[in-house]
């Protein structure tokens, strides 16, 4: 594969941190190694728990994608996987809160609010095959995870709470997974940290010194959600616009403390440009 991030972020500075014909590409580069390793035949084959067991195996799909309903497969939990929701600490709604929640539509309603921004929303598609809700402990704490070894699913969280308001910070959660999804398979084309680096920086959203990996993680995906925000029009946000213009500044707030970042010596030329061109595009 060529050097895809070269072209899109590095020698564009201040460009927006998604593209829908890169995202494709590297979906279906990543679903044909899958496939070369045994683990899924097919698009319509791929589930969490092959992904994770690293087999191909039957998942229960409570929601398969169509055209009126969400663009990916809405999952149960799997007791196969009990160890890993237990290992990161995950809470995994069952079937009948599904229902109660009513998670199919509230995810539609945050898809609705990705869709405003067209390339987003198509550069989120290939990479986002599964989705499982979560467990709400607190009204206005979101949770969401995702695992580089689970390459297509997200796990976010979904409440009681049925506003504008909460299908927006549903989408913010989306977003920020499943560019944490698209990072990681970009980094299968462009190295961006030194491999086996044990270097750390400040990380604004942690304020705890964390691995260089993970803050240039957040530092791309807090970029895709500040242009999710700013690319949203007035009438989008007629209801949310105070959240919005909070979440707005917060973000280059955090951003702002870590203008140096791009000096750290874990970084690749190719991670060290990115870190540029991301907080020169974000200030």
């Amino acid at each position: 594969m060529s050097n895809i991030l070269d072209i899109n972020f590095l020698l564009e500075p201040g460009e927006i941190p998604w593209n829908p014909v890169i995202s494709m590409h590297l979906a279906e580069s990543k679903m044909l190694e899958l496939g070369n390793r045994k683990i899924l035949i097919g698009d319509e084959s791929y589930s969490t728990r092959c992904a994770y067991l690293k087999k191909r195996a039957v998942e229960h799909i409570i929601l398969a994608p169509g055209a009126e309903s969400l663009p990916f497969s809405l999952e149960l939990p799997s007791g196969d996987m009990e160890s890993f929701y237990l290992e990161h600490g995950l809470e995994c709604l069952t079937e009948r809160e599904y229902i109660k929640f009513d998670v199919k539509e509230k995810l539609l309603a945050a898809m609705h609010f990705v869709k405003r921004v067209p390339q987003l929303y198509a550069t989120i598609l290939p990479v986002l095959k599964s989705l499982q809700a979560l467990r709400v402990f607190e009204p206005e704490y979101d949770i969401s995870y995702s695992h580089p070894d689970i390459p297509f699913t997200i796990f976010v969280s979904v409440g009681l709470e049925k506003t504008p308001l909460a299908a927006l910070r549903l989408a913010e959660s989306i977003i920020h997974e499943s560019m944490h999804l698209y990072l990681t398979l970009l980094e299968g084309s462009v190295p961006i940290v030194i491999d086996k680096t044990v270097e750390t920086y400040f990380s604004p959203w942690r304020q705890e010194k964390r691995p260089v990996k993970g803050v240039l993680h957040g530092l791309f995906v807090f970029s895709a959600i500040k242009d999710f925000y700013t690319s949203l029009s007035n009438r989008d946000i007629a209801e949310c616009r105070e959240f919005v213009g909070g979440r707005i500044a917060d973000i280059r707030k955090e951003i702002s403390q870590i203008s140096s970042f791009y000096k750290n010596p874990g970084l690749t030329f190719e991670g060290k440009k990115l870190a540029v061109n991301l907080t020169q595009h974000l200030l």
